[in-house]
């Protein structure tokens, strides 16, 4: 099969409108569509195309930040999720990243061509049996951030023990730590 590639998944369409709140569908069929949200979403039902989601990390809490949080059926389609000011010299970000990129409560999430970078796990499910399927396909995920709080913690998919109906199918996975404690973890290896 055909792997994804870095820079060819993701918003590559740029934005139209940027919001810090989530607000009502702007796009045809109830999607919301080429939107910069600059601050967490929640969302329990709702389709996401061409999107960008990119906030400042609080790695200082784990637990407590996430680019998008869904509780039901919810789909992001070549999306970006990322921390505002890409990533330094050094290979760390410019600025703090976050606990959970896209973190679901409940089944029904799907992932497709999305990028998603600068969290300590990418991609967090909780889905029980019986609950919707699961779906991360066609999507990069990468620099993953990592932080004192973090050290031993940093996964790139991670679901809770019940996890089940979930798959993970063509996806480019880069596990390689980015942070600004890099180097003492790296130190306790």
């Amino acid at each position: 099969g055909t792997w994804v590639k870095p820079g060819s998944v993701g918003n590559l369409k740029g934005t139209s409108q940027t919001r810090s709140s989530l607000g009502t569908p702007n796009g045809a069929d109830g999607w919301y569509e080429g939107i910069l949200f600059t601050s967490r979403v929640q969302v329990s039902a709702g389709r996401f195309r061409s999107c960008t989601f990119e906030q400042n990390g609080s790695a200082s809490t784990v637990g407590g930040s996430a680019f998008a949080v869904t509780s039901g059926a919810v789909r992001f389609e070549d999306c970006t999720f990322r921390i505002p000011g890409g990533f330094a010299a050094d290979g760390g970000p410019a600025k703090p990243g976050l606990d959970k990129g896209i973190q679901a409560t409940r089944g029904g999430l799907e992932v497709v061509r999305c990028d998603v970078s600068g969290a300590c796990i990418p991609v967090y499910f909780e889905t029980q049996e019986g609950q919707l399927p699961t779906l991360v396909q066609d999507s990069y995920l990468h620099d993953i951030w990592s932080s004192s709080l973090s050290r031993d913690h940093t996964d790139i998919i991670n679901g809770n023990f019940e996890a089940s109906n979930v798959t993970v199918r063509g996806c480019l996975m880069d596990g390689r730590r980015t942070g600004l404690h890099l180097a003492e973890e790296e130190t306790h290896v």
